[in-house]
């Protein structure tokens, strides 16, 4: 039995060692699992050690081939990517987004038409002779936002320059000293914001990207006409996909309070926690609310509910038959 176990973690290891390979974020899955492992009830602390072994062993051998790799040719410690953030201090995109998600932000500019990114003027329109058009439908980003470091008259000139270097009729050194000052700008203004707010950055921005990441139609993609401008049958099936979202979230949501509270089950709670786990590790840990990251986490949230209604069908009682 513990030959069979530990090859079916060997086997399962691998297909955890690719999922990490092809997005990162599925390597906060297999901590869970190892976590799980350890804390498992019946088995010795030598035999827990050992599956756990079993399990990360395809993913150390594979991992451990890559930071070499990256050491030889980069010459630079790192494992899996070279970072989170590539091209800070060089593309504006990248400076503009890490202060937007330091405050709580929304920088899915290409996705969503009222991103906060948006109100800094990401993503802009041209008009017939190429200027930049000010965006039309930005959010109002918060007032707590502003610092004694970062009034909101430089969180104001951070979008009047954003708006200019995207301007190719503007000379080229203009542009390259507008997006200059782009990216100085987000430097200070995400640092006096951690300085000044450590309760908004480390609290209420980390729950305000919980809200984006989870609250959304489900549909990200597929429809970017407004809704009061799409053909019924369109109306249809985006509305059919949305009750489809909100329904396998909440319950999910519902089932993962339930197995990790009064679990029947050791599966039911790793499920759980897994779930919890693919929810919360975007919003809190790498801030960066794009609906695709999702997509690891529908799976578990599928098997939950269906492990949740499977278990009420189970402890419904037997109607009593008729005479």
């Amino acid at each position: 039995w513990q030959m069979r176990t530990n090859r079916d973690l060997l086997i399962s290891g691998a297909f955890m060692a690719w999922a990490i390979f092809l997005k990162l974020i599925c390597g906060a899955f297999l901590a869970v699992m190892v976590v799980a492992l350890l804390m498992r009830r019946g088995s010795d602390r030598r035999a827990r050690l050992v599956n756990v072994l079993a399990l990360i062993a395809a993913f150390v051998v594979a991992d451990g081939a890559w930071t070499l790799r990256n050491a030889l040719v980069n010459h630079r410690f790192a494992p899996l990517s070279n970072g989170w953030f590539l091209g800070e201090g060089v593309d504006p995109y990248v400076d503009l987004a890490r202060m937007v998600m330091a405050m709580g932000g929304d920088v899915v500019y290409w996705e969503r038409p009222d991103a906060d990114l948006r109100w800094f003027n990401m993503g802009a329109a041209k008009d017939s002779l190429g200027h930049p058009i000010p965006n039309a439908r930005p959010a109002r980003i918060p007032e707590w936002w502003a610092t004694q470091g970062c009034p909101m008259d430089t969180l104001e000139r951070i979008a009047v320059a954003n708006l200019q270097r995207q301007d190719t009729n503007v000379a080229t050194g203009d542009r390259d000293r507008a997006s200059s000052e782009v990216m100085r700008l987000c430097t200070r203004c995400r640092e006096a914001f951690i300085a000044e707010r450590p309760f908004e950055h480390q609290v209420k921005a980390r729950l305000r990207l919980l809200k984006l990441f989870v609250v959304q139609p489900g549909t990200p993609y597929h429809f970017r006409t407004t809704f009061d401008r799409m053909p019924l049958h369109v109306k249809a099936v985006k509305l059919a996909n949305m009750l489809l979202y909100i329904l396998v979230i909440v319950s999910a949501v519902v089932g993962s309070m339930i197995f990790l509270i009064r679990p029947t089950d050791g599966i039911q709670r790793l499920l759980a926690a897994l779930f919890v786990c693919g929810v919360l590790v975007i919003p809190f840990v790498i801030r960066y609310t794009e609906g695709r990251y999702m997509a690891p986490v529908w799976p578990l949230a599928l098997l939950i509910v269906a492990a949740l209604f499977s278990r009420a069908h189970r402890n419904k009682p037997n109607p009593t038959p008729r005479p």
